[in-house]
């Protein structure tokens, strides 16, 4: 983000490269402070997971 005034909270990141997927648990966005219009995303996400993932010289979804 171009303001770069966020503050990111994820209580859990599994990675597993063999079975090919990626799970993040419970992210909270949310601005430090609201001093412009860039400031304002605030946003909550229990789980994003991404399957199919190829593991050979790095990841590529």
């Amino acid at each position: 983000m171009a303001a770069r005034n966020h503050r990111v909270e994820v209580d859990r990141v599994s990675l597993d490269t063999r079975r090919g997927f990626l799970h993040i648990e419970n992210i909270e966005l949310d601005p430090l402070s609201t001093k412009t219009e860039k400031d304002f995303l605030s946003a909550r996400i229990d789980t994003l997971s991404l399957e199919g993932l190829l593991y050979e010289e790095g990841i590529s979804v």
